[in-house]
């Protein structure tokens, strides 16, 4: 999968803070980051208003495909997980935590919309982007 942030839409200090940690991770529960393509390319901006051409910076991360859902769209179904599926994603969602927490890093962001299941419905934590180092 890519996530392309480009121009000046993004924040490029925010964006190398979610990379440095994203680096740094490797877990079964955490969506893997695959390669980080940086570069440079003249675009033309607005060629329908303005016709200026303007140098924007690209960034394209390649990160592990995710074949299945979010979480939230099996949770919205009507119905409830088993008990055995509900320990199951449970104890996967804290074993991912918990490795963030022993590398220094903290997600901030734990919503049913980035917790991804994969091809073998294993869960994978997504989205890094507001994730931070923890403090001492």
């Amino acid at each position: 999968a890519l996530k392309i942030f480009k121009g000046e839409v993004f924040n490029r200090e925010r964006v190398f803070q979610e990379l440095s940690m994203m680096k740094l991770l490797n877990h079964p529960n955490l969506v893997k980051l695959i390669e980080v393509i940086d570069r440079e390319e003249f675009v033309d901006a607005m060629a329908e208003v303005t016709k200026h051409v303007m140098k924007v910076y690209v960034q394209c991360i390649a990160l592990e495909v995710i074949s299945e859902d979010e979480l939230f769209d099996y949770i919205a179904i009507p119905g409830r997980f088993s008990e055995i599926t509900a320990r199951t994603y449970f104890r996967w969602l804290m074993e991912g935590l918990r490795y963030m927490h022993q590398q220094g890093i903290c997600h901030r962001d734990i919503k049913p919309e980035n917790i991804l299941l994969n091809h073998e419905f294993v869960l994978k934590v997504a989205d890094f982007g507001f994730a931070t180092f923890l403090a001492g």
